[in-house]
């Protein structure tokens, strides 16, 4: 008796219902807690009983029996209202009840009423306001919330970050596995061997079967099906329903290989309880119509359409389709007809495409039975029309649809009427009533209308060579209906008329608009778009695309060349290389296959590869069968890459001087000759070439060696006489320029830079200055625009002690082509003013931002005087010393000053 006693303790009830719970015996775990709390109402242990037959319930998918009797429990058992609470609110989310959910949890304290939130607003897939609620809670729950978050809203970078900080054992093994799915997300290189380690490292996951068909999706995205198949192969060793989702990708990837006999014997292991034996049928289906036993497909077709809802169309549209290609033209439109749903349209047209091919009278009854379970009959009438059209009997389509007009009914076909109206007069050529029809398509504002009417007015208007108004509607087209796709010369026309005009942007939209036919042609020419524009990497993004996507195209060859091109400018010079390289392999002509050897050979000087460059070069001038000037850029090429080796380039330049005397290339040998040993610093014998050159560009280059060996005056001879020779009056007039303004003679520069205009005009303003007529100088600068016209402006009003120029020199400190110069002018000013303090920190921006600016060594030397003045010595040794290895017109005063320091 005290056996039976002890074995009816509440107590043991308790924990006879906790374990039925915990074995996942929750119909027992929910009928046991009914009859303890019935019988036991005012135990000390009632309330967790009520707990867990929430949970029971909550288990059992019991939503609304949860809700109604958490609120009871509320009311009776006010101590346990939190965990009331939290099951009620769980309920609620699984119900779809997201804001009364929330509501719910709002009704518990701190963490817990944040973290159940956030749960709510995932749920409903408000991720944003998810992560608000996360961030409220410190804990590795919420972090790895938010990492989910961050996942579903696509910012995988960021997702990653978060599932790294996670810590909780309870929650790594989740956290790593999307650590692995992120980088797979973001096309990371080492996502695949982190899915690989993290199931080395917990070889008991439940994850295992996700990563395997993860990366085997990834992969077939990618279109690596070999690896796509051996992650799939993976899942063959898995529990449903893994393993019956591996047969049928795996049949599904053979079946596209047009690996039929694979194919099917993957899908046909997949078992017929599973569910994915419907997608298993359908494709054995296809397998069996691919390898000619189209009979025995269409029945198989047929079992599933009998069998499965889902698939019905798709099999019944695929049946008519193989009825179609057999010739069985009467069963393919019956099984066409058959078609319900979303393959209801196509289906359909495909009826109608089959008995207009006879007999266009026969193909609009098809129509006509579809209109007879439809409204009214206005679509018959509109399809008359496009059947007339179709026919190219556009006058009488003209004359049917103006006599039936009137009888339309539905707002939407008397649009597409007018709309159809207006495409039969584009193509008799009548503009002006095709301009008038499309406006009375376009001002019923119907959405599907619309576009198709203003694309028609662009038509029209281009006929009547009205562009203006034919960009005006092609405008609003692209800004209305940025999606909308029409015919394509039209655009193609109207992106040559953008290009022509500078308007980039409209050509680019224009261009990229053009479908069909004229595609690879607009195509080409978008690509030359973005060369001119200086976009290269997408220039050479459309020449690749049109290469592979339209290789048979006149211009396909040019492309090629074009994207090498664009990719070397692009400063990508081995995928340049590479891509030049697969031209000059194929059959192309002379003048391309000069253009691309020319090409390769550069890029190979380039990337310092001068024996590969050489060789092109060489087979470059093979190419020619006699002198020409064409043959110099590769004479060019092969000497300057015999200077970079290191080698003897005169003997060889010697040998073209020879071989091509008295055809004017050896003249430009010798030009090319004394550029090169000028750059090397080898003076004496640059003169010698240049010298015996007659070309203008080898007199300029003679002036240089005369300016830098110390024989100005003979420079300067030969820069004033070549300014008055066109093709090299400009350079000439720069040369000067730079010799007198580095010398500060102002008074000698000042009517070069007059003569030059605009381009003078920089010249002009820093001569004005450097003469102390600050006030003409400011005037000047006043034209100028960008940082060089704040720079400017700035040096003029100090010139004229007014200290609101520092505002305008700062302002040109944000450009790195001024901003040493200003730093250097407006420490200047405030050092002579005796506002030494913060000056030094200016100027080191010089010595670490601009070591190779004309104002390093003058700002170093300002810097020393300034440490000097703070008495640092040391410091202003270090820089002075800096100076003086530079070895510039500097290093005597930065010696002086050293000198001087005690």
């Amino acid at each position: 008796m005290i056996l039976l006693l002890l074995l009816s303790l509440p107590i043991n009830d308790f924990k006879v219902i906790q374990g039925l719970y915990a074995d996942g015996m929750y119909e027992l775990s929910e009928k046991q807690a009914r009859v303890f709390i019935q019988k036991y109402p005012d135990e000390k242990i009632t309330p967790d009983v009520c707990v867990i037959l929430l949970n029971s319930m909550l288990k059992q998918r019991k939503y609304g029996d949860v809700i109604n009797s958490a609120d009871r429990f509320i009311k009776r058992y006010p101590q346990k209202r939190s965990d009331f609470y939290r099951i009620k609110g769980d309920a609620q989310v699984k119900l779809g009840l997201f804001k009364e959910a929330i509501r719910t949890y709002s009704r518990l304290k701190g963490d817990d009423a944040y973290t159940k939130i956030g749960d709510a607003y995932y749920a409903m897939g408000d991720y944003k306001k998810a992560m608000e609620y996360f961030g409220k809670v410190k804990d590795d729950y919420a972090i790895l919330s938010t990492g989910w978050c961050y996942y579903k809203l696509g910012d995988y970078e960021n997702a990653y970050k978060t599932f790294s900080q996670v810590k909780d054992k309870k929650y790594t093994e989740e956290a790593e596995y999307m650590k692995g799915k992120c980088l797979l997300k973001m096309g990371r290189k080492d996502a695949e061997d982190t899915l690989l380690n993290f199931i080395k490292k917990y070889p008991e996951t439940p994850y295992r079967g996700r990563i395997y068909l993860s990366l085997g999706e990834y992969f077939e995205s990618k279109g690596n099906i070999d690896r796509a198949k051996n992650y799939y192969k993976k899942l063959l060793r898995l529990r449903p329903p893994f393993n019956h989702i591996g047969l049928t990708y795996l049949g599904i990837l053979y079946y596209n290989e047009g690996k039929l006999d694979s194919a099917y014997a993957y899908l046909e292991k997949v078992p017929v309880t599973s569910q994915y034996f419907g997608n298993a049928l359908y494709y054995m289906g296809l397998v069996k119509i691919k390898k000619g036993e189209k009979l025995d497909g269409i029945t198989v077709l047929q079992q599933v359409m009998e069998d499965y809802p889902g698939l019905r169309d798709y099999a019944a549209f695929r049946i008519g389709e193989v009825f179609e290609g057999m010739g069985k033209t009467e069963d393919a439109i019956r099984y066409y007809l058959d078609v319900k749903g979303k393959e209801r349209v196509k289906a359909l047209l495909r009826a109608g495409d089959i008995l207009m091919k006879t007999n266009p009278d026969s193909g609009l009854s098809i129509y006509r039975k579809a209109l007879e379970t439809g409204k009214d009959r206005d679509l018959a009438l509109l399809k008359i029309g496009v059947a007339l059209f179709k026919m190219k009997k556009y006058r009488d389509c003209v004359n049917h649809l103006n006599a039936d007009i009137k009888k339309f009914r539905s707002p939407v076909y008397k649009a597409r009427a007018y709309l159809l109206l207006g495409d039969a007069s584009l193509k008799l050529k009548d503009y002006k009533n095709a301009v008038k029809y499309y406006n009375i398509a376009v001002n019923t504002k119907i959405k599907e209308v619309v576009p198709y009417g203003l694309e028609g007015l662009g038509w029209a208007y281009t006929g009547l060579k009205d562009y203006a108004k034919a960009f005006k509607v092609l405008d609003r087209l692209q800004k209305e209906y940025p999606e909308f796709r029409g015919k394509g010369s039209l655009y193609l026309t109207l992106g040559d008329v953008a290009f022509a005009m500078g308007d980039y942007k409209r050509a680019e939209k224009s261009y990229k608009r053009v479908k069909g036919r004229q595609e690879p042609e607009a195509m080409f020419r978008l690509g030359k778009l973005y060369m001119n524009t200086g976009k290269y990497r997408k220039a050479a993004e459309v020449f690749l695309n049109l290469r592979k996507k339209y290789s048979v195209f006149e211009k396909s060859d040019l492309a090629l060349y074009l994207a090498s091109l664009s990719l070397r400018k692009a400063g990508d010079m081995y995928s340049s290389i590479a891509q030049v390289k697969s031209l000059i392999k194929s059959p192309i002509d002379k003048e391309l296959k000069r253009k691309g050897t020319l090409l390769l050979a550069d890029n190979y000087f380039d990337i310092a590869e001068y024996d590969s460059a050489i060789h092109y070069y060489e087979k470059n001038l093979d190419l020619y069968t006699k002198p020409d000037n064409g043959m110099l850029p590769a004479i060019k090429g092969i000497l300057y890459s015999l200077k970079k080796k290191g080698r003897n380039l005169e003997d060889k330049g010697n040998d073209y001087i020879r071989r091509f005397k008295g055809t004017g290339i050896d003249d430009r040998v010798k030009f090319i000759l004394g550029e090169i040993l000028l750059n090397e610093g080898d003076y004496k014998r640059a003169e010698k070439y240049l010298k015996d050159s007659t070309a203008p560009e080898a007199q300029l280059l003679l002036a240089d060696v005369y300016l830098k060996t110390g024989r100005d005056n003979e420079g300067l001879k030969i820069l004033k006489t070549l300014q008055n020779t066109p093709s090299v009056s400009k350079e000439a007039s720069l040369k000067l320029l730079s010799y007198y303004m580095g010398r500060k003679m102002y008074k000698e520069a000042l009517p070069i830079a007059e003569k030059m205009g605009d381009e003078g005009t920089e010249y002009r303003v820093k001569a004005l200055i450097g003469l102390k007529r600050f006030r003409d100088a400011l005037k000047l600068a006043e034209g100028l625009k960008g940082c060089k016209g704040a720079l400017y402006r700035g040096l003029s009003l100090l010139g004229l002690d007014d200290e609101s120029g520092v505002a305008h020199i700062d302002s040109s400190t944000t450009c790195d082509e001024t901003a040493p110069e200003a730093i250097y002018e407006k420490s200047l000013y405030l050092y002579t003013k005796g506002k030494v303090k913060g000056i030094e920190t200016e100027l080191v921006k010089v010595r670490y931002l601009y070591p190779e600016s004309e104002y390093y060594s003058p700002s170093m030397i300002l810097l020393a005087k300034v440490f000097l003045k703070q008495g640092k010595k040391q410091e202003a040794v270090k820089v002075l010393e800096d100076v003086i290895k530079r070895k510039d017109k500097y290093e005597k005063e930065a010696r002086s000053l050293l000198n001087n320091i005690h």
